[in-house]
């Protein structure tokens, strides 16, 4: 195995300089990225990755019975004589082919890689086994250094590089086989597979170019034909599993989603392609939810100024940026602004009024006095003539005087007064129905407060973020809602 010190010479040339000393001076080695290309053997479940070109055209053309085939699950890796400094090599074994006198196979049918040192080591030696020719071997067989990658060492994958994971079939079917991939929510996804983490780091080699005013959707994203939306150049990149999408200067009008392993970099000149922020800026003007980064894993956005438009129904908020179930965020060096959240929505209409009181009493019907009878009736001697008769019991009116007394006979006999006259009845009203009371007005609540306009939503989110400027805004509280109803009106006196 090729030391890193033997790695770097490779990349050197010894040039002597005519000054007091002679010094070596170390010519920059361009790093050649590698493809590594994932095969699957449905019969077996198995997985297997290779960056071997003559390995690659062997299962492309059919070796081994056809039976492996690609997947589209690749990702990149350094050619080993070329890595960048801080690079180390990828250990690749093989299971063992040596079988224990029971006949069974000393090392499993599959392939493991790693790039960290001890493994490779525990690897090498590790899990041994009695043959049955008597000798001692290890279940995995090292067969060479593979790729090269930067180890992983912390949190997040340096710029530049993103994510490798790693998950194991869980010896099924007492096979054991690991695969590898960028997408970690792909490799949770397998019923029955445990998702050992990340293993290492792997350049982020691929990069995709947009210019709105150069671009078009049907071009490859290449530097000479970049794509004209943003939306396009982040399509292409989730369908290799992530890359670096640089945008150029200008204003895009719509609302991106960022997937894993995507790096989003604005400010670019379209003539160098090179980050110019001092003259070039990328805008991007989108909806309510501007940008957005959901359920991904390894994402950075840098260089580039999003703004939200204002919300656009009852309670919507206006949010620049949108992170969520996401891991490994870094957003620097970009402005975000936010448009006014929509209004709240209007109190609802208060209750109705309580029912007014019962109006007063009418006034009761008075009763009618009795009648006075008529006077007697004139005499010719000296007696006088009888009373008149009882008026009967009236109502409201006085009964009408009786009629006048028959005329006395000489014998001086007082005459019988007429009968009092019958009372008229009085005309009974009722007693008048009650105003109606005034009612109480219903009370109304408040209208809902108004949603804020915010430069950044975050939910659920492991980010970094630094070196933003921010505008929020935020629209007015809702309004108060309807007055209620008057109460209705009290009942009728007795």
């Amino acid at each position: 195995m090729r030391s890193v010190w033997h790695r770097t010479l490779a990349c050197r040339s010894a040039r002597p300089v005519l000054f007091a000393l002679t010094m070596l001076f170390a010519l920059p080695c361009m790093a050649k990225v590698v493809d590594v290309i994932e095969f699957h053997n449905p019969a077996l479940d198995h997985y297997f990755v290779t960056a071997d070109p003559g390995e690659i055209a062997a299962l492309d053309g059919g070796a081994l019975g056809g039976a492996w085939k690609r997947t589209g699950n690749n990702f990149t890796g350094w050619e080993i004589a070329t890595a960048p400094a801080g690079a180390v090599p990828v250990c690749r074994f093989f299971g063992t082919d040596q079988y224990r006198a029971d006949g069974s196979r000393i090392g499993p049918n599959s392939h493991f890689y790693t790039a960290d040192a001890a493994e490779c080591e525990l690897t090498r030696t590790g899990f041994t086994s009695v043959a049955g020719n008597g000798n001692t071997y290890p279940a995995w067989t090292f067969e060479a250094n593979a790729f090269a990658v930067e180890p992983r060492a912390s949190t997040l994958c340096a710029g530049g590089t993103r994510t490798l994971h790693r998950a194991y079939n869980n010896g099924a079917r007492g096979d054991p086989n690991h695969r590898y991939a960028t997408n970690l929510a792909l490799l949770e996804s397998m019923p029955g597979w445990v998702v050992e983490g990340a293993v290492m780091c792997i350049p982020q080699s691929t990069a995709f170019h947009v210019s709105v005013s150069r671009g078009d959707d049907t071009n490859s994203g290449a530097r000479v034909a970049p794509f004209r939306t943003i939306e396009r150049g982040l399509a292409a990149a989730a369908a290799v599993g992530g890359a670096t999408v640089k945008v150029a200067g200008g204003v895009y009008n719509e609302s991106p989603l960022l997937r894993s392993n995507t790096e989003l970099v604005g400010a670019h000149s379209p003539d160098t392609w090179e980050v110019d922020a001092a003259n070039f800026t990328t805008q991007i003007n989108g909806r309510p939810r501007a940008l957005a980064i959901g359920e991904a894993v390894n994402v950075g956005v840098r260089h580039v100024s999003v703004s939200s438009r204002s919300g656009d129904g009852n309670t919507d908020s206006s949010v620049a940026v949108s992170v969520y179930a996401a891991r490994g965020v870094i957003i620097s060096d970009s402005r975000l602004t936010s448009g006014d959240g929509a209004a709240g929505v209007d109190g609802a209409a208060g209750a109705a009024g309580a029912k007014g009181a019962n109006g007063g009493n009418g006034g009761g019907a008075g009763n009618g006095s009795a009648g006075t009878g008529g006077g007697g009736g004139a005499t010719n001697t000296p007696r006088r003539g009888g009373n008149g008769g009882a008026g009967a019991c009236g109502f409201i009116e006085a009964g009408v005087a009786g009629s006048a007394g028959v005329r006395g006979t000489r014998t001086g006999t007082s005459g019988t007064g007429g009968p009092g006259g019958a009372a008229s009845f009085g005309s009974v009203q009722a007693g008048g129905r009650g105003n109606n009371a005034a009612s109480n007005m219903g009370s109304s609540p408040p209208g809902q407060s108004a949603e804020p306009g915010g430069s950044i939503e975050v939910e659920r989110v492991d980010e970094f973020i630094t070196g933003l400027r921010i505008v929020a805004n935020r629209a007015s509280d809702g309004g108060t809602g309807q007055t209620g109803a008057g109460g209705g009106g009290g009942g009728g006196g007795g």
